[in-house]
């Protein structure tokens, strides 16, 4: 009741001389604001502790932290944690491996998602093997892999795990992180999509909306694969691989 009172200005003494049914209505709102502040605390105490929950799934040890923010921002979407997938390392059968960001598995199908975190101006276009980045009003000037012809990469090497994989329509998404500007990249390929990390929620939602759903004969199997690529992650033996394969990979 000490609650309920404090919601009535001057306590219940300032309800002196008021109609009885008056100071019902008067304690009934205040009893109805109450139980509604109540109910909202709770929802959202449950929603903070379940989105607390899910991120448990991951590791907070692998990748960086963009990736880790970029995480985050998935199950902010409302998607399924089982449905993530962070830091996957698909092994060819010729041992060579390919290391992959992040997917999510959705009802359109997988979302492949490569994450930068760079600043300065990004300059290049979708086919070119390589984006400029720009630094010091263009004083210093670096390479960098093409991040979509990265991922296209990478989607060829799911496509590989099985036949109901290299059937499933698959996006690609790459999301940059950092003070840049990415204003002079040009001619994207269909299905790949180029966005800052404040748009990942938005980007995300709209092409779950605005694109058919995918036919998955076994989710079951998708979620199996994915999450042995995962597994494999954790394999000190197969990350120095591929540290190796990339260190061949600039030398050459």
């Amino acid at each position: 009741m000490n609650l309920l009172v404090a919601h009535i200005p001057g306590g219940l003494n300032s309800l002196e001389g008021w109609p009885t049914e008056l100071i019902l209505l008067v304690l009934l709102v205040n009893l109805t604001i109450w139980i509604l502040w109540r109910k909202h605390h709770k929802k959202n105490k449950k929603k903070s502790g379940k989105s607390h929950q899910s991120l448990k799934r991951f590791d907070p040890r692998r990748g960086n932290a963009s990736e880790r923010a970029a995480l985050k921002e998935l199950v902010a979407c409302g998607l399924p944690p089982q449905d993530i997938f962070h830091d996957l390392y698909v092994v060819h059968p010729n041992g060579k491996t390919s290391q992959i960001d992040l997917v999510a598995m959705t009802r359109i199908g997988l979302i492949v998602i490569e994450v930068k975190d760079y600043a300065g101006r990004i300059i290049g276009k979708g086919t070119d093997e390589e984006w400029t980045q720009k630094l010091s009003h263009g004083r210093i000037k670096n390479k960098h892999q093409n991040p979509f012809l990265q991922n296209e990469r990478h989607i060829k090497a799911l496509r590989t795990l099985s036949r109901q994989m290299a059937s499933l329509p698959m996006y690609s998404l790459v999301v940059f992180f950092g003070d840049c500007d990415l204003s002079e990249i040009k001619n994207l390929p269909a299905g790949c999509y180029l966005i800052k990390e404040y748009h990942i929620r938005q980007t995300i939602q709209a092409l779950i909306k605005a694109k058919p759903d995918a036919k998955y004969t076994n989710k079951k199997e998708i979620r199996t694969l994915l999450d042995e690529a995962v597994q494999h992650g954790s394999s000190r033996k197969v990350r120095q691989s591929h540290v190796r394969q990339i260190q061949e990979l600039v030398s050459s």
